[in-house]
C-alpha cells in the first residue's frame, strides 16, 4: 500500500485535484507539488501519524502541517 501512495504522491501531477482517505480521519490532496493535510490538524494524533507516514515513504515530508514533495 505504501507503494501506491507513494506514486500517486510523487508521480506525475494529474490534469485534476484529487483527495486520498488514508485512515484516521485524515485526508490528503495533491495539488502541483504540495500534498495539504486535511482533517483535524490541531490534533497531535493527527499530526503524528502524517509524520509517521512521511517518515516511510521516501521523497515526502511532514513540515507546518503539510506533507511536502521533497525536490529529489
Amino acid at each position: 500500500m505504501l507503494g501506491d501512495l507513494k506514486s500517486e504522491l510523487t508521480g506525475p501531477t494529474p490534469p485534476h485535484d484529487y483527495t486520498l482517505e488514508v485512515g484516521r480521519g485524515i485526508q490528503i490532496s495533491r495539488r502541483e507539488q504540495t500534498v495539504v493535510l486535511r482533517g483535524n490538524v490541531a490534533c497531535e494524533e493527527h499530526r503524528e501519524f502524517a509524520g509517521r507516514l512521511a517518515a516511510r515513504i521516501p521523497g515526502i515530508r511532514f513540515v507546518d502541517n503539510q506533507l511536502e514533495i521533497s525536490p529529489n
